[in-house]
C-alpha cells in the first residue's frame, strides 16, 4: 500500500531539506526531512534522525544526494503501472532536493503556508471486534523483534495502535486517502500523520495496520 504524500507535507519535506542547504546547518532537519532521505535509494538506515545528522555534514549530505539521483528516478515505472503516481511524487521531491543540494539559485523555497497540515484531534474511536491489548502487543513485538535494532519504544506502540483503531473507525465513514494525510496530536502529544507515522518503519509495519483496518 503507498499513500502518496499531500500538497502541504510534499512542500513541507522540500521546504526543510532546503533550508538545510540554505542556512548552511545539517540540524535543521525534521524529522519529515529524514523519513524522506532515508527512505530514498542509496542511503543507508540510520538508528534514529540524529544519528542521520551525526553521520553528515552538509557538504556530504549535499554529495550524496547528488550522487544518488540517477538511482531515485524510478524510470522503471510507466503511467497505468501499480503506484506510478507515487513514485514519479518521490521523484519530484528528490529532484527539487537535489537543486538545492547542487546550489542552483534558481530553486525557491516553498510558502511556509504551503507547508501547514491542519492537526485534528484524536477524540475517540470503537474498537468493535479488535482488542486493544491484542493490537498493542503485536506492534510491540515487531517492534522489539523487526528490522529496528531491537529497540522497543513503549509509545512508539501506543501511537501506532492508536491511529491504527482509530483509522478502522475512520474509515466507516471517511477515504482512506483522507484519514492518512490528515495530521492528528495523538494522547502522547506527538503530532503526525499516520502515513508519516507508518512510514518511519518501512514497508513491513504495514501487515500489522492492514490486519488491523481490514484494508
Amino acid at each position: 500500500m503507498k499513500i502518496m504524500l499531500t500538497f502541504q507535507e510534499e512542500n513541507k519535506i522540500i521546504r526543510n531539506i532546503g533550508e538545510v542547504f540554505i542556512n548552511n546547518d545539517i540540524n535543521h532537519l525534521s524529522k519529515e526531512g529524514y523519513n524522506f532521505l532515508y527512505l530514498c535509494n542509496g542511503f543507508i538506515a540510520h538508528y534514529d534522525r540524529y544519528g542521520f545528522i551525526a553521520n553528515y555534514s552538509v557538504y556530504s549530505l549535499a554529495q550524496d544526494i547528488l550522487r544518488n539521483k540517477n538511482q531515485n528516478q524510478y524510470n522503471n515505472f510507466s503511467k497505468g503501472d501499480k503506484d506510478f503516481e507515487y513514485y514519479m511524487q518521490k521523484k519530484r521531491i528528490y529532484n527539487k532536493i537535489c537543486g538545492f543540494a547542487s546550489g542552483d539559485k534558481r530553486y525557491k523555497l516553498p510558502k511556509l503556508e504551503d507547508c501547514i497540515v491542519p492537526i485534528r484531534e484524536i477524540t475517540s474511536y470503537t474498537i468493535d471486534n479488535c482488542s486493544y491489548d491484542e493490537v498493542l502487543s503485536d506492534y510491540k513485538n515487531h517492534l522489539a523483534f523487526g528490522n529496528y535494532f531491537n529497540c522497543t519504544d513503549e509509545q512508539r506502540a501506543i501511537d501506532l495502535t492508536d491511529a491504527t483503531l482509530m483509522c478502522r473507525y475512520l474509515l466507516k465513514d471517511e477515504k482512506l486517502s483522507v484519514i492518512m494525510n490528515q495530521k492528528f496530536k495523538f494522547s502522547s502529544g506527538n503530532e503526525d500523520t499516520i502515513y508519516s507515522l507508518l512510514n518511519c518503519y518501512r514497508d513491513s509495519i504495514y501487515d500489522i495496520f492492514e490486519k488491523y483496518t481490514e484494508i
